[in-house]
């Protein structure tokens, strides 16, 4: 763990608890919104129709990533989302969310728009 992260955990863990909840909780909204974008990637593949993709996964645990996928109207950009996972990743050992970390940044033609961006465009 380099030092500006030992830094960020000190400052986070005992002076700051709700940024540590606060980069918690945006983790998982940046994995679940991920998640989501494979999962239609999948069944696209497979040959499904978005819309019946789309509702399916939105009566699931998925629902709330689902709906920030489709969000209209909000902006946390994928740059973002990408510092979001790399200050996580320094953390702790985060295999998923260092994929993740991967995919966001594997795509610097996204890097300005939001995070629903990743969804695949049909």
């Amino acid at each position: 763990m380099g030092a500006s992260h030992r830094h960020l955990r000190a400052l986070v863990v005992d002076h700051l608890p709700g940024a540590a909840l606060k980069l918690v909780l945006i983790n998982a909204t940046i994995g679940g919104v991920a998640l989501v974008a494979e999962a239609l990637e999948l069944g696209s593949a497979l040959g499904l129709p978005e819309e019946l993709l789309r509702s399916e996964l939105a009566r699931g645990p998925l629902a709330g990533a689902v709906d920030r996928a489709y969000a209209e109207g909000s902006h946390f950009s994928v740059a973002l989302a990408a510092k979001a996972a790399d200050l996580a990743r320094g953390q702790a050992e985060l295999p998923v969310l260092a994929a993740v970390h991967a995919v966001l940044t594997g795509r610097p033609e996204l890097a300005a728009h939001d995070l629903s961006a990743l969804r695949p465009v049909r």
